[in-house]
């Protein structure tokens, strides 16, 4: 809006003398203007012959071409302003960056507090029935509407990708001769070191791997698998949980349930198997709460139950725990266990359970380091069938008393915290094993799966529901729809205050509003298309999970966003041309031209609305579209005729002229608007009259033509029809403590009591909102916050790894200790160690062997998830802060990782007198171990209760 404003008062749009009062401050102190002021002196009082051209501009009175042309076009002739410019733009630069600096200094916008860390959410259950690990028997059952059970065998599963390209292609073995069986009413846990390919096993058995080489069998009920019904009687759960935010849970679960469940569903069989699901996952108590309020544990239920709304007989769920504190997870786990006693078959990937959670699980499959199976078989009660298999092995150590039995076994094969405990290769032992040989023979027979829809219901079912959804989302954005319609309404007011009343008698009139209808109209399609990629963004990983699980046909969603979108436009152009229209004097003699102008604009606000989603859909970032979207909106209006005509424009260029949708839409309003207005006007530069069309199609270089209205608008929603086919063939692809030196202190908490404010706070980042207090003190060696730099002495390190994703991790580190520490006097003796601080870091940290790699992202390939969280840590090591605060810095990560990450932390804290507080979810025991205090923090009596020690 800035930037619009800034061209509008530039002195291009409307000549300065003709800028209202009110807006003359607007035109001195924009740089573009003097910019553009210093660039037209420049050009039009250089020496060129053309411009040094004499020519009659009254009687007997004579003047160049040049200077005649700048004061037809309200420009100054004093040569003064080209350095007054150059002097300008540099103290608007000096201004700006000073402004950034202390913006950067000073203001800092925090995202809002998650509900669950500001106060505590509704009980999920009356107390007596959270928190244990007992499995609960539910008030209501998932037997209400048949399935099959499915037993799901595989055998000699192989599975091989290729690296690089070209000479340099080369291919890796990820899975190598897998086999077992998933069985109806169990629950099998899916493990292993981290890389082994739990996750790629699962995705494979699920049909989830769209490249590499798959090898091997699969077959359901004794049946060889087949993907058309395997869909049908399968969900899975992704480890994001992705839905629309706006919608609340009750309104996401049916919404499943009316696009999965058989089309013979009844309604009344649909509410209760819902009303089934909700009480099953124990959601009920929050079922009319928007899913952005909901805390991680209720997220990943809701995860859970839209899968669940399709009635699968197999259920696969990627890391159901992670980023989820003991108590939520236990939860979580619970509700799984109890869908498989439904008599389910349930599969997930999980890292770290402690004990409660592994012994909730039936069957464990195990993979090592290279995805071979180590162990596939009954866990038993407390474990006891896996333990024995272990026993069998001379030279292992008992498992020792409380210890975790999943930790004992990860430890045991070399994927825990340590070495493997003796040197041998489970893999071999386990295929010889009399266990693997028992495996081999397993062979679940059953009824063929009857082949279903690929859809279970039509098209229209699809549509309808969809476009149910899509129109709550659109009414629950307030914000999107407001700052569309905000611009509706300011950009007419702005030009309504400048040409309001104004008279066309001049060329440079006509030329004016010429101007300000091309700013207008294309300013508007590019604000329709920069505001809908955002918006479309948080839609699009919704589609992509709802598409894989086949809800419903990629054409009923882009129809109904379109549907949808469509509604809005109307609205949306029509404020903004009964506004504009009229405000700006625009000729209202002929009906014929304002419905015209109504009939391009809506048409237009429309094309580019689509244009955005098809963008989001097209490219993998939010910001490529953006950089894309405004590449091509600039070819479109610079070649849209305006600019340079086309019989002017290069040959090589003109087809992007017969291609931009600016120029068929300036086109039809422009004949529209002065084809029939025959008016004269003084040309300003040959002193004569000129009827305003004449003038208006010489201008154009009579390239437009009036007889080309009505095609143009055809052609319009030509090339809305190409967009949206284009979107759809893409779619089709898809508390009170003192913490000391040398110590790490573990604070602990139930969900929503405050840790990760605490240590916000204690860190002085901690923003306070008009609503909220905050008693108590903090003291450093005595010293308030207020009597120190706390920025220097306190490192907070937050759950999130933000890294620039080009560098190494050696750069990383040596830049953030060279900013952190400056440069180091080798004669202080204190600071012996500062010169080789980051090897340091880097050997402690386990870095060394990927120290030359850059970090990457999303879009770029670099070091691991676990490796980039270590660089996260270690980067706050190398400055001299005393006080190190990590947030959660175990999330998404495996109990070996865990461990070597906080165990170097130990490591540095003890060596550099560090005093170090961490929150953390689930320490597995051996993590725990590692620290020295431990604060719990207690929901009652908002944190008035807590222990320390």
């Amino acid at each position: 809006f800035v930037i619009f404003l800034h061209i509008v008062f530039s002195g291009y749009v409307t000549p300065a003398p003709q800028i209202p009062l009110l807006w003359q401050w607007l035109y001195w102190t924009n740089p573009l203007a003097w910019a553009l002021r210093a660039l037209v002196l420049n050009e039009f009082l250089s020496s060129t012959p053309l411009y040094e051209t004499m020519v009659p501009i009254g009687q007997d009175v004579w003047a160049r071409v040049g200077s005649s042309a700048l004061e037809a076009y309200g420009f100054t002739t004093n040569a003064a302003y080209i350095p007054g410019a150059i002097v300008f733009l540099v103290g608007a630069i000096l201004v700006l960056v000073t402004g950034t600096t202390l913006a950067i200094q000073f203001v800092r916008f925090r995202p809002s507090m998650p509900r669950s860390d500001l106060k505590s959410s509704p009980p999920l259950a009356p107390p007596s029935q959270t928190g244990s690990a007992t499995i609960r028997i539910a008030s209501h059952d998932l037997n209400n509407l048949p399935f099959q059970p499915v037993a799901l065998t595989f055998q000699s599963l192989s599975y091989t990708i290729d690296i690089g390209k070209g000479k340099n292609k080369t291919s890796r073995q990820l899975l190598k001769g897998i086999h077992g069986c998933f069985q109806p009413g169990s629950l099998t846990a899916l493990m292993g070191s981290t890389g082994a390919g739990k996750t790629t096993l699962m995705d494979v058995i699920a049909g989830r791997k769209t490249t590499g080489t798959i090898e091997g069998d699969l077959f359901v009920n004794g049946h060889p698998l087949d993907r058309r019904t395997f869909t049908q009687v399968s969900g899975y759960c992704e480890q994001n949980d992705v839905h629309e935010e706006t919608a609340t849970i009750r309104e996401a679960f049916h919404f499943s349930a009316a696009l999965r469940l058989p089309s013979d569903t009844t309604q009344d069989q649909r509410q209760s198997f819902v009303d089934d699901i909700l009480d099953v996952l124990e959601l009920t108590p929050r079922a009319n709460a928007q899913y952005l309020t909901l805390s991680q544990g209720e997220r990943k239920r809701v995860t859970i139950g839209v899968e669940l709304l399709s009635n699968p007989s197999i259920l696969f769920l990627d890391e159901p725990t992670t980023g989820l504190d003991s108590r939520a997870a236990t939860i979580v786990m619970e509700c799984v266990k109890r869908i498989a006693e439904s008599g389910r078959t349930v599969v997930c990937t999980i890292h770290q359970p402690s004990t409660v959670l592994f012994e909730l699980f039936d069957k464990l499959l195990l993979l090592k380091t290279g995805g071979e199976l180590v162990y596939f078989g009954d866990l038993g009660p407390q474990s006891s069938v896996l333990l024995e298999y272990f026993r069998q092995f001379q030279g292992l150590p008992p498992m020792e008393p409380h210890e975790n039995p999943a930790t004992y076994m990860l430890n045991c094969i070399g994927a825990g915290t340590g070495k493997a405990k003796i040197d041998v290769d489970f893999a071999a032992l386990y295929r010889q094993s009399d266990l693997a040989v028992r495996n081999q023979q397993l062979m679940e027979q059953g009824q063929e799966l009857v082949p279903l829809r690929k859809n279970a219901h039509s098209f229209g079912t699809q549509f309808v529901t969809l476009l149910q959804r899509q129109s709550a989302t659109y009414w629950r954005s307030p914000s999107y729809n407001t700052s569309r319609l905000v611009l509706m309404v300011v950009v007419p007011l702005i030009f309504g205050s400048v040409f309001h009343g104004m008279e066309l008698t001049t060329s440079m009139d006509v030329l004016s509003q010429l101007t300000f209808i091309f700013v207008a109209t294309s300013f508007l399609c590019i604000s329709m298309m920069t505001t809908s990629l955002p918006f479309v963004s948080q839609g699009r990983n919704v589609f992509y999970r709802e598409r894989q699980s086949n809800m419903y046909a990629p054409a009923a969603h882009s129809l109904s966003l379109a549907v949808v979108e469509l509604g809005y436009s109307v609205v949306l152009s029509s404020v903004f041309v009964h506004s504009f229209y009229w405000l700006c004097g625009l000729d209202g003699h002929y009906t014929r031209a304002w419905l015209w102008f109504w009939a391009f604009m809506t048409s237009s606000v429309l094309l580019w609305s689509y244009i955005g989603q098809l963008l989001v859909f097209w490219l993998p970032t939010p910001q490529m579209a953006e950089l894309l979207g405004g590449g091509l909106a600039s070819l479109s209006f610079i070649f849209s005729g305006f600019m340079i005509d086309v019989e002017t424009l290069a040959v090589v260029w003109r087809w992007v002229y017969w291609i931009s949708p600016v120029h068929y839409m300036l086109e039809g309003i422009v004949m529209a608007q002065y084809h029939d207005q025959t008016a004269p006007v003084v040309d300003v530069l040959t002193k004569t009259n000129v009827a305003i069309r004449d003038f208006v199609e010489g201008f154009f270089n009579h390239t437009f033509s009036p007889d080309m209205i009505g095609r143009n608008m055809v052609l319009l929603w030509v090339v809305i029809g190409v967009v949206q086919l284009l979107l759809l063939s893409w779619l089709l692809r898809f508390c009170t403590s003192i913490f000391k030196p040398g110590t790490v202190t573990l604070v602990l908490d139930p969900p929503g009591c405050g840790k990760t404010t605490l240590l916000k706070h204690l860190a002085g980042i901690l923003h306070v909102k008009g609503n909220e207090q905050v008693g108590g003190s903090v003291t450093y060696n005595g010293c308030k916050p207020s009597q120190i730099d706390l920025s220097s002495l306190a490192a907070y390190v937050q759950q999130s790894d933000n890294h620039y994703p080009t560098l190494t991790v050696k750069e990383t580190f040596e830049f953030s200790h060279k900013c952190l520490v400056g440069t180091v006097d080798p004669n202080d003796p204190l600071a012996v160690n500062e010169q080789h601080m980051v090897d340091i870091l880097i050997s402690v940290f386990g870095l060394s062997e990927c120290a030359d790699t850059i970090i990457g992202d999303d879009m770029i390939r670099g070091v691991s998830g676990g490796q980039k969280r270590r660089v996260t840590v270690g980067e706050m090591m190398t400055g001299r802060a005393t006080t190190l605060l990590l947030d959660e810095f175990s999330n998404g990560l495996d109990a070996s990782t865990t461990y070597d990450i906080a165990k170097a932390v130990r490591t540095m804290a003890e060596v550099l007198e560090k005093t170090v507080v961490m929150t953390m979810l689930q320490p597995p025991p051996e993590v725990y171990d590692l620290f020295d205090n431990i604060l719990v923090l207690d929901k009652a009596n908002q944190h008035k209760s807590s222990i320390f020690g």
